[in-house]
């Protein structure tokens, strides 16, 4: 049964913290209905959505205010990523009112959801993958790549032993 009251960031802490893959990916389905959830799992692992931002961390005044007590939450400020990825069809066509509005964005969150809509910009999300999402959401993203499996080829060491190596 899903916590609501539980921030993105705590929900996304907790599947990294789960133990089997199944278990990660229960966590996800739990939260179906979850537009900023969604949102944020489709910005970084969907392979067509590319942010017209800068690489990077932006120069940004991070909020100092206690979590729930934050002038947004993350569940209003979603609402403005169209503006921010040509994948939309909304993009704002001014690289510096993007960047404003994206700066904006992070300075009107707590520090941990800014930090969450910064991994989804670097299209990276620490304790989750393209595979995991698209296993909990099949509709959500199109299906990864299968990862490649490597030969583990064995040497010999000078004293007569093999070791494997990648």
């Amino acid at each position: 049964m899903p916590n609501y009251s539980e921030s993105l960031p705590e929900l996304i802490s907790r599947v990294k913290k789960a133990k089997t893959k199944q278990d990660k990916i229960d966590i996800l389905r739990s939260y179906d209905k979850t537009v900023a959830l969604h949102s944020v799992l489709q910005g970084a692992f969907h392979p067509d959505v590319t942010w017209e931002l800068p690489e990077g961390i932006p120069p940004y005044r991070k909020d100092d205010s206690e979590y729930g007590l934050s002038p947004s939450i993350i569940d209003r400020e979603v609402r403005k990523l169209p503006y921010l990825t040509s994948f939309s069809g909304q993009l704002v066509q001014s690289r510096m009112k993007r960047e404003e509005i994206f700066i904006n964005m992070l300075e009107c969150m707590h520090p941990s959801e800014s930090e969450l809509i910064i991994q989804m910009k670097e299209k990276k999300i620490d304790g989750l993958n393209a595979r995991l999402v698209w296993e909990a959401f099949p509709n959500l993203i199109p299906e990864p790549p299968a990862p490649v499996k490597r030969k583990v080829s064995k040497k010999k060491k000078s004293n007569g032993q093999e070791e494997p190596t990648t």
